[in-house]
């Protein structure tokens, strides 16, 4: 991050635009509804913003202000729409920059549709239990069918195991205490 003169390391998490439908994070400046609606925006952390814009005196003057982030994409102005409370220290979700995934970010990451090199957490949200069970149970073959030319010894979801976990599994147990 290149704020003034400084350059600054940060945590840069890459969301779609249904980020808010998800997570509930109150905003400390900004509005939920337009914050990820441009390839430009990117949202901050309270602890974030006051470092990046020290003579700033109030969080909402933030809004509107470029900021410089260099990544796999190159070095690019983005425009700072929201500013999200400083997650509790209990959060598995860390994060200082929050910024959307585009098709230019697709594009700069090489293997981003290599499933051999690529691991992400997804966070999905689905209004009866059923539904997250029924999706579950189709994907193994959905891992088989998309990334067959992957894996050719092995059938695809022997190596690329995908499985939906409720978010107090995730927080409250080690990774690899939990069965699949």
């Amino acid at each position: 991050v290149h704020s003034g003169i400084q350059n600054l390391r940060a945590q840069e998490e890459l969301v779609d635009a249904a980020f808010f439908k998800v997570f509930d994070l109150p905003l400390i400046a900004g509005d939920k509804a337009s914050a990820l609606t441009a390839p430009d925006a990117v949202m901050l952390t309270e602890a974030v913003a006051r470092n990046y814009f020290p003579d700033k005196s109030s969080m909402d003057q933030i809004i509107g202000q470029t900021l410089r982030l260099t990544d796999l994409e190159g070095t690019n102005a983005y425009r700072v729409t929201a500013i999200l409370r400083d997650p509790p220290a209990t959060t598995d979700l860390r994060f200082d920059i929050v910024r959307l995934i585009t098709p230019r970010t697709q594009n700069a990451y090489e293997n981003w549709n290599n499933w051999a090199s690529r691991e992400a957490s997804i966070y999905l949200h689905f209004a009866r239990p059923s539904d997250a069970a029924q999706l579950n149970a189709n994907f193994d073959r959905f891992t088989d069918a998309r990334a067959a030319n992957c894996f050719v010894s092995l059938k695809a979801h022997k190596t690329r195991r995908l499985r939906l976990e409720p978010l107090k599994s995730l927080h409250l147990h080690n990774i690899q205490t939990r069965t699949s």
